[in-house]
């Protein structure tokens, strides 16, 4: 639920997103991080390998139905595809700090 929050906020502070190229670049940027990392091992939850390849399995498809909607939200010109690329920009830094931390742990 913050994450949406933020997610608007965000939206509402720059309207200029919309339509931006950068916003496109950093949009699929986002997306092949995500698609390369997800999903993230946590010592708190571990997985077994098959465990492993059904999440990935899961996130990327849920990914391409994702990215295959703000692509039809944009075709249509509906600005709330600019929300979508804020949230997957959200959703790839908590997962790349999460990265990080766990790297530092096992240090």
């Amino acid at each position: 639920m913050i994450l949406y929050g933020v997610t608007l906020i965000i939206v509402q502070l720059m309207p200029s997103l919309h339509k931006s190229v950068i916003a496109m670049i950093a949009g699929v940027i986002f997306v092949v991080t995500i698609f390369i990392f997800a999903p993230v091992i946590n010592e708190n939850n571990e997985l077994n390998t098959q465990q492993i390849k059904r999440n990935k399995t899961i996130i990327r498809l849920m990914l391409i139905i994702y990215v295959a909607l703000l692509i039809i939200l944009f075709l249509f010109n509906i600005k709330y595809m600019t929300s979508g690329i804020v949230f997957i920009g959200l959703v790839c830094a908590l997962m790349c700090v999460e990265k990080i931390l766990l790297t530092a742990r096992l240090r």
